[in-house]
């Protein structure tokens, strides 16, 4: 989910900044392209740049690429947590964790979250080709999904 944010961020960048493909495109030509790729290409700049041509949109997608790293795209206490079970026994301690297990309160917290993601990603596109999101019907079903998430 974190990559998919990503992506849709650094589509948008790239829409609003068409000068910067070339920049991106060269990371790998030398030390100081690579350097100039790592300064001018910051998750923190992608989410200014979202909040600005849509603040909405960009306060959700902020909120959502912090879950998804609070939740298990980096090593942290809350993606461990959320469902570990320790179980105490004579001399030994058993941890173990549960992923997409049942119909826990983690698995529906997971769905709903990859279904924010999803939607967030497809209106931060929408910036983009709005035009064309309008054609096709998406901005409506886009705006009916949203209330229910």
């Amino acid at each position: 989910m974190r990559s998919c944010l990503e992506n849709a961020l650094y589509g948008l960048y790239l829409a609003q900044n068409p000068e910067s493909r070339e920049t991106w495109l060269r990371r790998h030509d030398s030390d100081a392209d690579k350097k100039k790729v790592k300064s001018e290409f910051k998750i923190g700049t992608f989410l200014e740049l979202a909040k600005t041509v849509d603040p909405s949109e960009g306060k959700v997608a902020a909120t959502l690429y912090e879950r998804t790293i609070d939740y298990g795209a980096h090593p942290n206490e809350r993606a461990l947590m959320q469902s570990l079970q320790i179980k105490h026994e004579a001399d030994i301690i058993e941890f173990k964790t549960t992923y997409l297990d049942g119909d826990s309160d983690q698995l529906r917290f997971l769905l709903k979250t990859l279904a924010q993601v999803g939607v967030c990603t497809l209106s931060l596109f929408r910036v983009t080709y709005r035009e064309r999101f309008d054609i096709l019907g998406v901005t409506a079903s886009l705006d009916h999904i949203k209330k229910g998430l």
